[in-house]
């Protein structure tokens, strides 16, 4: 007698066998395997990189142990002219909520000032992200410290934090521990205290060098109406932002109604009756990133819609490539008809049958997902560029993330081979072998409405890229209202001290050079605002207006067109104290004929209030990007040279010697600043660069869903045509040429890519909320949209025939007495 197997052995002998059969079975058909493999490994590699995007944007301030108590202190108000939300608070904000509220455990104060030149030894670069911070910046955040104390390295003046590759950057292989490096002019030097590791890609603070806040004097002052700090909270275990939110607005009636009652003789009670409001309120951390669009962020945030959409559109091209997968494997269930129907007369049981087919299915699906990871590996670098973040597969490593994708991937095997599983395993062998086994009307149905959603998705996909694409050349083309071409713009105009008019006279004896001037922002950038008020109109009336001070001839660099009066003129002593505004001013501020005659009273920089009159009105322009609507913009001139940016407006002609030119001559003026310049085009489209992620996104996933839902229909043609053999025969036989046969597979398909336009209308509603958050867009309603539609269409329609043709043409081109004879 045999010792009989083991069941464990007996189980593993059995899949042994199962796989081995499926194996050879695939590779008899080598083009229905590779199809099938190539198309659910595209779908999972597009998915995998959406998920590597979220898990990206959802991991932002995550490796903060107290990230869920820390919150940043944040500003909202209402004036006329536009309303405040702010990142930014007053500097004595820290020091009074640290006393006031005991339910906070720690807090830090953070400052950019600007660029900061940095030299040790003959080494000397601007540093555009240099952060000062008090002594507890390591207690409440989690920068990993290489080298320091966390509790002390910032505790003194003049020290400084260095990142490790900005370390490298100044110091090479050296120790920088304790090293003296200079900034600006400084005579006193500044020592480097720590080395922490580069900032984490998913922070919403990037910075290269963190210093002592207290290096310099500006942070001293107490003024509760000058914002310019970042205040970060953590508050104490239990405490939550709900007990202490409602309280921030004590210290409105405490701090900063005093201040502005000492400022303008106006109490807060007179502003509220007027309708404004002023407060404080506390903003998670860990909804900076996608939930944040405030004035005066640290830098452009996330945009929680695109990853919703990014969502949606892994779902949907995953959609389609399961059921891509799906629809080929019951494709060829009734082709494989005979191979179960002589497995059941050998005796094979039903149980073994589908155990059979669910194992070449998974066995599919693991195929399918380690080409996947391969394309992911191999794309990698291209996709992290595209969508402009460092992605790496490091999440794979999640101790959840593997176990759900293998359930995932075992569910979609189980679908797809369950179906063809059990609907052939329930048939009766003679029926199978004598071939009259069909998968019926229901499946051709099914089949047909697969494919059709595979269609719909990719034309929805299609339309989508389209419209986004539209409007990121939309926002590219319009004209902002200023001239950007050929503006080289030069840092730090400070540089030059007293000599920058000088300066500026040099360059235009140059005859490429149009025009110079200097201004402390630019278009594009974060301006500084503040609260106006209109003379005659009463103090109570507090009215809201962004404000810059520029050098005379700031109109002529960026082609500025007056409305009315005129610009700053060197002429005319009484300029440096007069103010030039926009069109959007004159509106909300309600005044008529402005110029001549009509004056502000607001402050000038120095906190003192003063009757300024009002000399020009320029045309509105975009100042800031098409998102928002044009606010009101106030010009003064500049007194002195402040820290900012010399524009220089080129002719275009021989632009590299004229750069040249004027690089020469910036360093025949100072040796102690490089020249560093950068070009006003090239700045003002950064402001568009989410919308240049999410059109390139698009258009790469929609040729992605095109390709899986062409596989498809090439698919479920190619089964068409086998099983049409009669049909086909027939209709030949009866007087029908190649090229009928042909256009009935055209019609078929043409049906299939009409029906699925219909099921991508939903599309319209996505376009035009998303069109929504653009305070200026294309030009969009229910007939350009038909338009763009029946474009995807006829494109899809088009690929789709190309595609199934050659399948189409075959078929007309066989022997109707073979095709009669066909079984």
């Amino acid at each position: 007698m045999f010792a009989p197997i083991k069941p464990r052995k007996h189980t593993f002998v059995m899949l042994r066998h199962y796989l081995l059969t499926g194996i050879r079975n695939l590779l008899r058909h080598k083009g229905y395997t590779l199809l099938n493999i190539f198309g659910l490994a595209i779908g999972l590699a597009t998915s995998l990189f959406i998920l590597l995007f979220v898990y990206h944007e959802l991991s932002y301030e995550r490796f903060h142990k107290k990230a869920d108590r820390i919150y940043r202190v944040c500003v909202k108000g209402r004036f006329a002219g536009g309303d405040l939300n702010q990142a930014i608070t007053a500097q004595p904000m820290a020091a009074s909520m640290r006393a006031d509220y005991p339910e906070i455990e720690n807090v830090v104060r953070l400052r950019q000032y600007g660029d900061w030149l940095v030299s040790y030894q003959d080494k000397k670069f601007h540093e555009e992200r240099f952060l000062f911070a008090d002594s507890t910046f390591f207690r409440v955040f989690d920068f990993e410290l290489i080298q320091g104390d966390p509790e002390t390295v910032l505790d003194e003046p003049r020290s400084v934090v260095l990142t490790e590759s900005h370390a490298r950057k100044y110091f090479g292989d050296d120790d920088p521990v304790g090293k003296m490096i200079k900034l600006e002019r400084d005579t006193v030097l500044t020592k480097v205290t720590g080395v922490m590791r580069d900032v984490p890609g998913n922070s919403h603070i990037h910075f290269d060098m963190v210093g002592s806040v207290h290096t310099y004097a500006r942070p001293q002052n107490d003024s509760w109406l000058s914002h310019n700090f970042y205040t970060y909270v953590v508050l104490k275990e239990g405490i939550s932002k709900e007990q202490l939110e409602p309280r921030l607005n004590d210290m409105v009636k405490k701090y900063m109604g005093p201040a502005i009652q000492d400022a303008i003789g106006v109490t807060m009670e007179e502003m509220d009756k007027q309708g404004f409001s002023f407060g404080y309120y506390l903003q998670p951390l860990k909804s900076i990133h996608l939930k944040s669009h405030l004035q005066y962020e640290f830098e452009p945030n996330g945009n929680k819609t695109l990853v919703y959409i990014f969502i949606v559109i892994a779902v949907l091209i995953l959609l389609a490539a399961c059921i891509n997968f799906m629809n080929l494997a019951t494709a060829r269930a009734s082709i494989r008809a005979r191979e179960v129907g002589l497995r059941k007369l050998a005796g094979a049981h039903k149980t073994r049958i589908v155990m059979q087919h669910l194992t070449e299915s998974v066995f599919l699906v693991l195929v399918a997902f380690l080409v996947a990871v391969l394309l992911v590996s191999w794309l990698l670098p291209a996709f992290s560029n595209l969508i402009q973040i460092k992605s790496n597969l490091d999440f794979l490593k999640q101790p959840v993330i593997i176990p759900v994708i293998f359930l995932f991937l075992l569910v979609i095997a189980c679908l797809a081979g369950s179906y063809p599983a059990f609907f052939l395993s329930s048939f009766h062998p003679a029926a199978v072998l004598k071939g009259t086994i069909r998968c019926g009307t229901k499946g051709r149905i099914l089949r047909g409405l697969l494919v059709i959603l595979q269609m719909g998705v990719s034309i929805f996909i299609l339309v989508g890229a389209f419209i986004t694409f539209s409007q990121l050349r939309y926002l590219i083309r319009t004209n902002p209202g200023f001239h950007r071409e050929n503006v080289l713009v030069i840092r730090r105009s400070d540089a030059l001290r007293d000599q920058l008019e000088t300066f500026k006279q040099e360059l235009l004896k140059n005859p490429d050079v149009v025009a110079v001037s200097h201004s402390r922002r630019l278009p594009g950038k974060d301006y500084s605002n503040n609260v106006t008020f209109v003379e005659g109109k009463g103090m109570e009336n507090t009215f809201f207006t962004w404000q810059d001070w520029v050098g005379f001839d700031y109109d002529k660099v960026f082609g500025l067109e007056l409305a009315d009066g005129r610009f700053f003129s060197r002429d005319i002593s009484g300029d440096s104290s007069a103010v030039v505004i926009n069109e959007a001013a004159v509106r909300s501020l309600g005044l008529e004929d402005p110029v001549p005659g009509k004056a502000l009273i607001g402050p000038t920089g120095q906190d003192s209030i003063v009757r300024i009159p009002i000399i020009g009105v320029i045309r509105d322009f975009h100042f800031k990007s098409l998102h928002l609507s044009i606010e009101p913009m106030a010009y003064f001139i500049m007194a002195g040279n402040w820290e900012g940016f010399i524009p220089v407006r080129l002719s275009g002609n021989n632009l590299e010697e004229t750069v040249a030119y004027v690089k020469r001559t910036w360093e025949s003026f100072t040796s102690d600043y490089p020249f560093d310049y950068f070009w006003m085009e090239d700045d003002y489209a950064r402001l568009y660069d989410t919308e240049k992620k999410t059109s390139g996104v698009f258009i790469a996933f929609a040729v992605i869903s095109l390709i899986i839902a062409i596989l498809g229909l090439i698919g479920l043609i190619s089964y068409t045509a086998v099983q049409r053999t009669k049909e086909v025969g027939v209709r030949k036989a009866l007087g029908s040429t190649g090229r009928q046969i042909v256009v009935l597979f055209a019609k078929e398909t043409g049906r299939f890519v009409l029906v699925s336009a219909i099921l991508a209308t939903p599309i319209w509603f996505a376009a035009t909320a998303w069109l929504h958050n653009f305070a200026y867009h294309i030009h969009f309603n229910i007939v350009i949209f038909l338009f763009i539609l029946i474009g995807a269409t006829i494109l899809t329609l088009i690929l789709a025939w190309l595609s199934v043709g050659a399948i189409a043409v075959n078929a007309s081109r066989n022997n109707p007495a073979d095709s009669l004879r066909y079984e």
